[in-house]
């Protein structure tokens, strides 16, 4: 805390305007770096996607191949 603490202090409609403004203009110079965010999200699912689906490929995969040389053995 800075000053005289007994000091008043007042706040037009014009500086609350103007702090409203640069806000603004904060949110929308931000609009390119949200949609280059949501991009880099829907790969990051993509990512997540395919390793969760990757073990149960591999078991399915072990599986079919030893049913597969199962029955080969099995023929003769």
């Amino acid at each position: 805390m800075t000053g005289d603490p007994g000091a008043s202090f007042t706040v037009t409609l014009a500086d609350v305007y103007a702090a409203v403004r640069k806000c603004e203009d904060s949110v929308l110079s931000m609009q390119p770096q949200k949609d280059i965010i949501e991009d880099h999200e829907g790969r990051i699912r993509g990512l997540e996607r395919w390793r969760y689906a990757l073990p149960i490929t591999l078991i399915v995969t072990i599986g079919n191949t030893a049913a597969a040389v199962a029955a080969l053995f099995l023929r003769k």
